[in-house]
C-alpha cells in the first residue's frame, strides 16, 4: 500500500490531460489490487502446501517407526533389532545383561540392518565372548517371507560366510511369541527345540544360557536318542538271529534224520 500511494503521488506531477490521467490511475489501481489479490492467493497456496508437506512428513515419520522385521543376534550376549520398511534399525533391545553391555558400546540406530549386524559382531564387547567352541546365531523374521530371505542373504554376504555364524529365517509369529517370553527370536527358536528333550527347563533358565550351552544340550540329547535307537535296533535283531539259527538248526537236524 505504501508503494502504491507513492506511485499515485508521483503521478500527480505528470503533465497530461486530466481525463487521461484519471483513466491511467484507474487502470493502475485495478492492476495493483489484482497483484495484491494474487499475492494473497499465493500466500494461501503456500500455507496449504506447507500443511500438505507437514502431513506427508508426519505420515512418513509414523511409517518409519513401524517395525516390519526383526533380527536377533545370540552368542551369550542376546540382542534383538527391530527393522522398519526402509531396512533401518529403529530399536535395539538387549535381552540380557551381556547384551546391554554391547548395546551401550555401539550405536546402531538408523543404520541398515546388515551394517548394524556387522558392527555388533565386530565390536570389542562381542569379540570377548567368541571362543573356539562358541556359536553365533542370527535369526531373521519378517512379515513377508521373501523379505526374510532377502535379508538373510544380505546378512550372509555381510558376514562373508564366517564358519561360526549360523544365519537363518524364522516365522514372524515366533518373533511375536518371543517377546512375550522376554527372549530374542533366535533364542526362542532354540528354546523350543530344547524343551522337546528337556521339558523341565524354564524359559528363564534358557534365557540365561549361551547358544553354545543350548546347542550342546540339544546335540547331546539327539546323540543319546540315536544311541538308544542303535541299541534298541541291536536288541531287536538278536531274537531274529536266534530264531533264524533255530530254524536253520531244525532244518539241518531234519535233513540229517531224513538221511538216516
Amino acid at each position: 500500500m505504501i508503494l502504491s500511494n507513492r506511485i499515485f503521488e508521483a503521478f500527480d506531477s505528470i503533465c497530461a490531460e486530466e481525463e487521461l490521467k484519471k483513466q491511467t490511475l484507474k487502470a493502475m489501481r485495478l492492476k495493483i489490487y489484482e497483484n495484491q489479490g494474487s499475492h494473497t492467493s499465493f500466500k494461501k497456496a503456500a500455507i496449504i502446501m506447507c500443511s500438505v508437506f507437514a502431513v506427508i512428513f508426519l505420515s512418513c515419520l509414523g511409517v518409519y517407526k513401524i517395525p516390519v522385521s526383526a533380527v536377533s543376534i545370540d552368542i551369550n550376549p542376546s540382542i534383538q533389532l527391530k527393522i522398519n520398511g526402509l531396512d533401518r534399525v529403529i530399536q535395539a533391545e538387549a535381552m540380557n545383561e551381556e547384551g546391554r553391555e554391547v548395546i551401550e558400546s555401539v550405536s546402531v540406530m538408523n543404520l541398515k540392518y546388515d551394517e548394524a549386524v556387522e558392527l555388533i559382531i565386530s565390536c570389542e564387547e562381542v569379540q570377548k565372548y567368541i571362543t573356539d567352541d562358541s556359536e553365533i546365531d542370527i535369526a531373521v523374521a519378517s512379515r513377508n517371507q521373501q523379505k526374510s530371505t532377502d535379508m538373510e542373504n544380505g546378512i550372509k554376504q555381510c558376514i562373508n560366510g564366517a564358519s561360526d555364524v549360523n544365519c537363518f529365517c524364522v516365522n514372524y509369529d515366533d518373533a511375536v511369541s518371543a517377546d512375550s517370553f522376554g527372549m530374542s527370536v533366535g533364542k526362542y527358536r532354540a528354546y523350543l527345540q530344547l524343551i522337546e528333550h528337556y521339558p523341565d527347563i524354564s524359559s528363564e533358565e534358557a534365557a540365561e544360557m549361551s547358544m553354545s550351552e543350548i546347542r550342546r544340550l540339544i546335540n547331546g540329547a539327539d546323540s543319546e536318542t540315536q544311541d538308544y535307537d542303535n541299541v534298541s535296533g541291536a536288541v531287536t535283531q538278536e531274537p531274529n538271529s536266534y530264531c533264524a539259527n533255530n530254524v536253520a538248526q531244525g532244518a539241518h537236524s531234519g535233513h540229517m534224520h531224513g538221511k538216516k
